[in-house]
């Protein structure tokens, strides 16, 4: 057994030192980075999206954004399931999530559960208005194949050969993004993953897809679900697997009044391991629907009006804010996001950007040493301009009132000449 694991080991450091510079996002090794280099740990929520009315749940992205998430998982049908998931529709969801800071991880509903569905997946995604919208927002985004595709009756094989099928497809579109791949099972089934992943990843002619575990693993179906958590997110890491924890949430699929501690286990192991995760479901509207009466789920439902200012004690509030391994604690969007999907360089020419903020951290007034003509911005945690100037002809010294500004962490951007540069500024009171 060793001696496999060192082989798939060896393979996926292989893969990731094949990849050549990329225009999207992409996976090396078990790590997501930018077209800048930078590596990307995904902290997040799901938002159903195309249940949310004629506005898509637009208008809480800018709650989601507050609770510090670096990632939006997008709940999406295909338009023959739904006649609002068109292509048009959908470019408006992801419009307004890249507006917000996020990056757009779009999921089709439409297999839940039902592997028979993946057929009309995957003629949505190579539909040619489709595509479009996908390369229109590609630099930014992950495409979830199929949210929980398969029951428990889903072989290794059987999951491999459709996949490899469908990802074959999907590239001959042109399509050059991250591919997010669910466990068979309702998602469940991280075995699967283990097996297939390598083979999946060498047959992707991009080498680029991220696989996904839900993790609703109830004790009477898997017996003490923490420990085995911790055991198998350890395999996946041992193996370079690219593994994210693509739904968790506050109790068990077949009892909306029980309590389920995975998240007790998955903030701590994944921020361990550096491994992404999004928790199920921002709110309200959790339910199962297919009864006559729904059967609501409060306790998956994050708050209970979508604005962060209402979510809920408990599992909700833990992994959003208050634990030290919460999204508000431990996420980070990097500079490639906050820039517009563009790299900062740090090229040395005429043009340099050098600058002096002092004293940092700071209380009061912030003093900003830098050539004249350079554009400087102030922005918060949640990638709000909070101060915006030009540093006019003649002026190289720039006093800014920080008294006002909230205790926390900032960034001060410079822009000159198409130079951007930024630096981390500490405001404490």
């Amino acid at each position: 057994m060793l001696r496999l694991l060192l082989v798939l080991f060896l393979a996926f450091t292989a893969i990731a030192s094949a990849q050549q510079s990329r225009s999207t996002l992409y996976m090396e090794g078990r790590y997501l980075k930018t077209p800048c280099g930078d590596t990307i740990i995904l902290r997040g929520v799901n938002k159903m999206n195309i249940w949310s009315g004629t506005t898509f749940g637009v208008e809480v992205m800018p709650e989601i954004r507050k609770t510090g998430a670096n990632v939006l998982r997008i709940v999406w049908l295909t338009d023959v399931s739904d006649a609002n998931g068109s292509p048009a529709n959908l470019d408006k969801v992801i419009t307004a999530c890249i507006e917000n800071k996020m990056i757009p991880m779009i999921e089709l509903h439409d297999a839940t559960g039902d592997f028979s569905m993946l057929k009309r997946v995957a003629d949505y995604w190579v539909r040619t208005d489709v595509v479009a919208i996908l390369k229109k927002h590609e630099r930014y985004l992950l495409i979830n194949i199929a949210n929980e595709a398969g029951d428990f009756t889903v072989s290794d094989a059987t999951f491999k050969a459709y996949y490899t099928e469908i990802v074959s497809k999907m590239r001959a579109t042109g399509v050059r993004a991250p591919l997010v791949i669910d466990a068979p099972s309702w998602g469940q089934n991280i075995d699967a993953i283990l097996h297939t992943a390598f083979d999946l990843i060498t047959a992707d002619p991009e080498k680029n897809l991220l696989f996904s575990l839900h993790a609703y693993w109830d004790p009477r179906y898997y017996p003490s679900p923490l420990e085995l958590f911790a055991r198998k997110l350890d395999t996946s890491v041992m193996l370079g697997i690219p593994l994210i924890i693509g739904e968790f949430t506050g109790c068990y699929a077949d009892d909306p009044n029980s309590d389920d501690p995975m998240w007790t286990a998955i903030l701590p192991e994944c921020a361990k391991h550096n491994v992404g995760w999004l928790a199920w479901e921002w709110g309200p509207g959790n339910a199962k629907y297919d009864v006559n009466p729904p059967v609501p789920y409060y306790k998956m439902d994050i708050t209970s009006d979508g604005k962060a200012s209402s979510i809920k004690n408990g599992w909700a509030k833990e992994s959003m804010m208050t634990n030290v391994y919460s999204i508000q604690n431990t996420s980070v969007t990097t500079d490639y996001i906050l820039n517009g999907g563009k790299c900062i360089t740090n090229a040395v020419d005429e043009n340099t950007i050098v600058s002096i903020a002092s004293p940092n951290p700071v209380r009061d007034i912030l003093t900003i040493s830098v050539a004249s003509g350079t554009r400087i911005s102030i922005i918060d945690a949640i990638a709000s301009v909070v101060f915006k100037t030009l540093v006019e002809r003649g002026a190289e010294r720039l006093e800014v009132q920080c008294a006002g500004y909230p205790s926390g962490v900032y960034r001060v951007m410079q822009e000159r000449s198409g130079i951007v540069s930024y630096e981390q500024l500490v405001v404490v009171h």
